[in-house]
């Protein structure tokens, strides 16, 4: 191998920032127009996803997507980015199984490698209540046409050899899958800015506005803006824009939190939940491990004990995998999710007209995101909901059809 002298690598590093500074921008930097037929609230996957399927799929190209940060830079950065179709109610099974499948081919469809990863999700069993729970759901999911098991404690230690931890089995679905967060936010924003969608960053949406029973308008850090449709895909947030024009959603702020360690040798494949010990773990390709860490059970943005709950997600880690004691962290991180009272989100059109929720999907909604696109494009476009995402709507709670998942808001 050459050796390379000291000028040779100062002038390489004197040339990085060219090198670095005539990369093409992948979706335009848009200044807000004073109208538009379509204005979406929030600049994550699901606002980003519903831009392009109405752009793509039905021709609905004066569309706005309104973020106050910058692109992808809540939620959307704030996850551990798994897929999987594991839910105790069959309109959830069916719903997230669609998304599971609509992934594998998203990266194609997309033109962007979104490093969709098939891991494996195993979610531990510690007692006989968790293995019936895990039959039931097994049946509930195979209605729908999605796949999963219950592994005997034989099986599972065989995918989990450090496992120290009692338990009687798991659940185990092969499909499910991890992907790259960013990714995701990124191809969707090209592929709609392609397509004509305005990308807004740094602007602020204070209030909507309504004329009679219907929407007509947004107030913003940069203007007004008249438009007639008005989506919701802002998270928590989404509950006091709705306020401003009387409408109530039935969400709130919960803290969810994350860590990453520093990378060690290959020890997991799958991705591995225990709720007895509030812990969840997956590994990178480069050797870190990624914990989800257990949500705040006190609401709000703030009240919560970063450190205390990080600690009890810690403990539960130790437990199950005793050698991993003496892992560092590396960093840790927090976000707010929106939670409804049965865990499901509200997908759709709202009691005033013109005005469409995305959101409420507790730790859910990476997972949710191409069906959830799809779903509110379609029937922004044609006023009818699709049979996936009829379920969800925002008035269930008037007529008490819930889909409830209340337990699994913890799990995801």
């Amino acid at each position: 191998m050459l050796a390379r002298s000291p000028s040779f690598f100062r002038q390489y590093l004197a040339n990085v920032p060219k090198r670095h500074s005539a990369w093409p921008r992948q979706w335009r930097r848009a200044e807000p127009k004073r109208s538009y037929e379509v204005v979406i609230v929030g600049g994550g996957v699901h606002g980003l996803a519903t831009a392009y399927h109405l752009a793509h799929d039905h021709g609905i190209r004066d569309v706005a997507v309104v973020e106050r940060g910058w692109l992808g830079g809540g939620n959307t950065a704030r996850n551990t980015a798994l897929l999987r179709s594991t839910y105790r109610h069959p309109a959830s099974a069916a719903f997230f199984q669609d998304a599971l499948e609509r992934y594998r081919t998203l990266g194609t469809e997309l033109d962007y490698n979104l490093m969709v990863t098939r891991r494996g999700y195993l979610q531990l069993a510690h007692d006989e209540a968790d293995r019936a729970e895990f039959q039931a759901m097994i049946e509930t999911m195979a209605s729908v046409g999605a796949a999963a098991e219950v592994l005997s404690p034989e099986a599972v230690r065989k995918r989990l050899l450090l496992l120290k931890a009692d338990m009687v089995g798991g659940l185990w679905q092969g499909e499910a899958a991890t992907v790259r967060h960013d990714a995701v936010a990124w191809a969707y924003a090209r592929a709609a800015s392609h397509l004509g969608v305005d990308i807004v960053e740094g602007v602020d949406v204070s209030s909507l506005w309504k004329f009679g029973d219907r929407a007509c308008g947004i107030e913003t850090t940069a203007g007004s803006i008249e438009t007639r449709r008005v989506v919701l895909t802002a998270g928590w947030r989404s509950k006091a824009l709705a306020a401003t024009v009387g409408l109530t959603l039935p969400i709130a702020p919960y803290p969810l939190m994350a860590a990453v360690t520093e990378p060690i040798a290959p020890i997991l494949d799958p991705v591995v939940v225990s709720m007895r010990h509030r812990a969840l773990v997956q590994q990178t390709a480069r050797g870190e491990l990624v914990l989800g860490i257990a949500q705040s059970d006190a609401e709000g943005e703030t009240e919560h004990d970063p450190f205390g709950i990080a600690a009890q997600s810690v403990q539960g880690l130790v437990t199950l995998f005793p050698s991993l004691a003496g892992v560092r962290l590396m960093r840790m991180w927090d976000g707010v999710i929106d939670v409804t009272p049965d865990a499901s989100p509200l997908l759709g059109e709202t009691a005033l007209e013109g005005v469409y929720a995305n959101c409420g999907w507790s730790a859910g909604g990476m997972k949710a995101a191409p069906t959830a696109g799809h779903a509110l494009a379609t029937e922004i476009a044609t006023g009818t909901p699709t049979a996936l995402a009829a379920p969800f709507s925002p008035r269930r709670y008037e007529t008490g059809a819930l889909i409830e998942e209340k337990i699994e808001a913890r799990g995801r």
